[in-house]
């Protein structure tokens, strides 16, 4: 189209033609960008931009078509391209007949940098992974004291209670009652903590919704699998704790107050 050889048309993507023409077609339709007035000649699907974070895939877009003449470089240096090309095995025949057709055009053009499609995706996301593995290792830190001290209060617990539990086995309790109702009030700690710390951690995804890539902010499944993880961990705290409430001697226990 003339738009095209004139250099005033533009592509759009989805999440610009919704932000400029809600619930209208963005076909045809003109913008300003870039000192001139363009014309949108296609809308195209949302894709993450400048790497793999999710904050970006869904930010307007414009694509401008390609002169070599009208691009401007970036700090005096002069423009660039860059191709993707897709190997259907071995990348180094590919790799090797691209710098052979290359030299062909111009023997004078140099192939700055050839990456892997993988490397590239990797390097996008090197900065997100390292703060979610540092997180996660804090996480990991966090959930071994938190194991540790519930065990610890549990068992503080069990002490202060010898003599009630000691009257409790006098009186015919068995040692499964007694198990249970030790854990029954060690749960119902980490049930109530469990509960705080996902309304404290649904507040917070929109803040970390930049580290993670590849899953949702408010994923039902991660939301449920952590607290899994969480009152297992307390569930096997709390048990360690109760066993010592059963071998408590009736008779030493009484005598004891």
């Amino acid at each position: 189209p003339a738009e095209m050889d004139s250099g005033a048309a533009v592509v759009i993507n989805r999440s610009a033609a919704r932000h400029f023409w809600p619930g209208q077609s963005a076909i045809g339709r003109r913008l300003q960008a870039i000192g001139k007035s363009l014309t949108v000649v296609a809308v195209v699907e949302d894709a993450a931009a400048g790497g793999l974070i999710v904050a970006d895939k869904h930010t307007p877009q414009l694509y401008f078509p390609y002169r070599s003449d009208k691009v401007p470089g970036m700090l005096g240096q002069p423009p660039e391209q860059v191709y993707i090309v897709r190997a259907k095995s071995d990348p180094a025949p590919v790799i090797a007949a691209l710098r052979a057709a290359t030299r062909a055009i111009d023997p004078e053009v140099a192939i700055r940098d050839i990456t892997l499609t993988d490397t590239a995706l990797a390097s996008s996301i090197d900065g997100p992974r390292f703060n979610m593995a540092l997180l996660t290792a804090f996480a990991v830190l966090a959930v071994v004291l938190a194991a540790v001290g519930l065990a610890a209060v549990t068992s503080y617990g069990v002490v202060e209670r010898t003599h009630e539990i000691g009257i409790r086995m006098a009186l015919g309790a068995r040692q499964g009652n007694v198990l249970g109702l030790v854990v029954k009030q060690a749960m119902a700690t980490a049930v109530a903590g469990t509960a705080l710390g996902v309304l404290g951690a649904l507040a917070a995804t929109r803040l970390l919704s930049t580290l993670i890539y590849g899953v949702a902010p408010r994923d039902p499944g991660t939301f449920v699998g952590v607290s899994v993880l969480l009152l297992g961990v307390a569930l096997a705290a709390s048990l360690v704790a109760a066993r010592r409430a059963t071998r408590v001697d009736p008779m030493a226990a009484l005598r004891a107050e």
